[in-house]
């Protein structure tokens, strides 16, 4: 266990010091690692001290092989279609002038999506999809605002970004998505922040308060989520989220109590490790891409197809390939590693793996070279459906699902800011004072 997380170690850190290096992306291949080893990495670190017990350490070190497995593949993916992109002549967007106030649009937008829309015309086929990707429009609009600004202004959006974790909790009880698109902010400005030892400083730092918020978080969990399912007024939940925060716990790997929080919810190995041994047991067949046929007829909008039956979430498909029995009000989320793995064994994971991470990689550097020419949309273009294979612990369903409506979203606020872009071109010029003529200013 040790020697592979020694290695998870070096792996991860090689990888975003690379990238960092050649500072050509948008953080997305960055937030990529940083998710898969908040998933497949941080849990099993735990199993090295000495006092805390835990779950079955067989099925976890297996499960962290496998999840090594895929981060190495990831990572060669990566590099191949890293160095393609350099070798080859990228096409250059035309230059354009961005403007200040894009990415507060940005962000209205998604905004406007996902409180208005998602809460009125939901029900509609492929209108509630479309409504919830607006979150990944206000992600855009954020990380636009960090980039345009003064680096002394930049502060104050990354702190506005901090806030996101918890409206998520105020809106859906939900803190992983929240923590989520902070990552994506973070990582995006850290592609070109310097200095880089400062940058490490301050992200080990983050790291720990976020640690600690998570225990409270946990340990308050269940009260906050009942009352935002059942529809707890504002003021109510506010307090709830208060009280959290005023007796917020210093995350202490010496309580046992914390560690089982971290290793409830963040333990992937253990899923993994199951389905290995399930599989090799024959308890269940493989499942020779079937899930990957379902993630591409889920790129079908519903609108064209109401009777589709893929549907956002991990299904059964946990349970199924690992034997375990889950509440009905449970969602345990299969993960890529673990999804590509029931497929094919350890050679799906390696050679899937490999394509998300040469994916990701084309969609984090043609995004990072659009922005830098000056094409803002363009760079939304790629940026917003991108963040869909960033859901590390999702399905393929689930990628597809929030591609698509990614790229809508993403056209749709495109459309918004050609309108405006059109009315300034289109506005009168300020009057002028007639002094000018005469030769007099």
């Amino acid at each position: 266990m040790s020697a592979l997380i020694a290695i998870w170690i070096v792996a991860a850190a090689a990888f975003v010091l690379w990238r960092w290096h050649l500072g050509r992306g948008m953080g997305l291949a960055v937030a990529f690692v940083v998710s898969l080893s908040s998933l497949h990495f941080l849990a099993a670190t735990l199993y090295v001290l000495p006092w805390y017990g835990g779950l079955d350490r067989d099925y976890i070190q297996s499960g962290l092989f496998i999840a090594l497995e895929g981060l190495v593949g990831f990572a060669i993916g990566a590099v191949v279609m890293s160095l393609v992109l350099q070798s080859e002549a990228a096409p250059h967007p035309e230059e354009s002038e961005p403007q200040a106030q894009q990415g507060l649009i940005y962000i209205a937008t998604g905004l406007a999506l996902y409180t208005v829309v998602r809460t009125t015309v939901s029900g509609i086929p492929s209108i509630g999809a479309i409504a919830g990707a607006g979150s990944s429009l206000v992600v855009f609009g954020l990380c636009l605002q960090c980039w345009q600004v003064p680096r002394r202004r930049q502060v104050m959006w990354l702190a506005a970004s901090g806030l996101l974790p918890f409206i998520t909790i105020l809106t859906q009880g939900y803190l992983s998505y929240g923590i989520a698109a902070l990552v994506v902010i973070f990582a995006f400005v850290a592609e070109n922040a310097r200095p880089r030892w400062a940058l490490i400083v301050g992200g080990l730092v983050v790291g720990y308060i976020t640690m600690s918020f998570y225990v409270t978080y946990m340990r308050d969990r269940t009260e906050i989520r009942e009352a935002v399912w059942n529809g707890a007024d504002a003021d109510e939940r506010v307090r709830l989220i208060g009280r959290t925060l005023s007796t917020i716990e210093p995350f202490d790997p010496l309580n046992s109590a914390h560690l089982a929080r971290v290793d409830d919810r963040l333990n992937q190995d253990y899923l993994v490790g199951r389905a290995e041994a399930w599989l090799g047991q024959r308890y269940a067949p493989f499942g020779h891409g079937s899930t990957l046929a379902d993630a591409a007829l889920a790129l079908v909008p519903r609108v064209l197809w109401p009777d589709k039956p893929m549907s956002a979430g991990s299904g059964d498909l946990v349970s199924r390939y690992t034997g375990m029995q889950f509440g009905a009000d449970t969602s345990v989320g299969i993960g890529q590693v673990m999804e590509l793995y029931v497929n094919f064994g350890s050679e799906g994971v390696w050679i899937g793996m490999a394509v998300i991470g040469a994916l990701v990689i084309l969609i984090d550097e043609r995004g990072a070279s659009a922005l830098a020419h000056g094409d803002v949309r363009r760079s939304c273009l790629w940026f917003v459906p991108g963040l869909s294979l960033l859901q590390v612990g999702g399905s393929l369903v689930d990628v597809s699902l929030t591609a698509g409506a990614g790229l809508a979203v993403a056209s749709l606020a495109n459309a918004v800011i050609g309108v405006v872009a059109r009315s300034h071109a289109h506005a009168p010029a300020p009057a002028d004072d007639g002094v000018a003529e005469h030769g007099v200013r």
